[in-house]
């Protein structure tokens, strides 16, 4: 695990809705560089909106800061070139072209000196699409099209990746990878935020982890603590944690 250093990534007073009621209700957060954070918490907790919320994608009120540079007040897309990658739910590259050209557009943020350097550094992160250069990103298989899409957001070399839910419906096999290049982020110096399904397998790769409830952090602590309380399988299991402290840090 890596110690934590400054923040790359700082949100304090995140509140966020979709225009009825508010989601997330005031969550403070941190990601430091090279560090895997960890959002866990039962289903309608507010994880993916969480993400959304800090790339600009719902309505959210509080403050963001990217590597001491405020973005709350910056569109999503411009977010991305300042070094905040997303990778969403479910497989949304574009199927009807080439693996590497789907990789190409992405690279089209860099300068064009850059692009080959950076498509090579990708392609070391995710050996297998090379084999799937030519091959027509709709007829990958799920886990292939999901490797795609992280590749894309991460050929621009970004600061901080949000995943969400990235082993949504992969193979044991494919999720396995998935995780092993969540790990090899770590060493790149890229911090990652994570929600995942499998949260106990996330937590084993993870620094720190976040849980949430009805939109609000309930504990911040270190993985391993977190993996050793008992009290957190009820989190797993959809259980409440109404009993626990509103926040715990190590």
């Amino acid at each position: 695990m890596t110690a934590v250093g400054l923040p790359a990534l700082k949100a304090t007073g995140i509140r966020a809705s979709y225009g009825v009621g508010e989601i997330i209700r005031g969550i403070d957060f941190e990601v430091a560089a090279g560090e895997v954070v960890v959002i866990i918490g039962p289903n309608g907790a507010g994880k993916s909106t969480f993400l959304r919320a800090l790339y600009g994608l719902i309505q959210t009120t509080g403050l963001v800061m990217l590597g001491g540079q405020r973005i709350d007040d910056v569109a999503a897309d411009r977010r991305l070139d300042l070094g905040l990658a997303f990778v969403p739910q479910g497989r949304c590259n574009f199927a009807g072209l080439t693996v590497l050209q789907n990789l190409e557009a992405a690279l089209l943020r860099l300068p064009r000196a850059k692009r080959a350097a950076a498509l090579e550094s990708t392609l070391e992160l995710f050996p297998p699409l090379r084999r799937l250069l030519r091959r027509r990103a709709g007829n990958a298989s799920g886990g292939e099209q999901q490797l795609v899409e992280m590749a894309m957001a991460l050929v621009s070399q970004p600061k901080v990746v949000l995943l969400d839910e990235p082993t949504l419906g992969l193979s044991p096999i494919a999720s396995e990878f998935v995780f092993d290049t969540i790990k090899a982020l770590r060493k790149t110096g890229t911090g990652v935020v994570i929600v995942e399904q499998n949260a106990r397998q996330a937590l084993e790769i993870g620094d720190r982890a976040y849980v949430f409830e009805q939109g609000v952090s309930r504990i911040v602590d270190r993985c391993d603590r977190l993996l050793g309380d008992r009290r957190i399988r009820e989190v797993f299991l959809g259980g409440s944690v109404d009993d626990l402290p509103l926040t715990t840090e190590s």
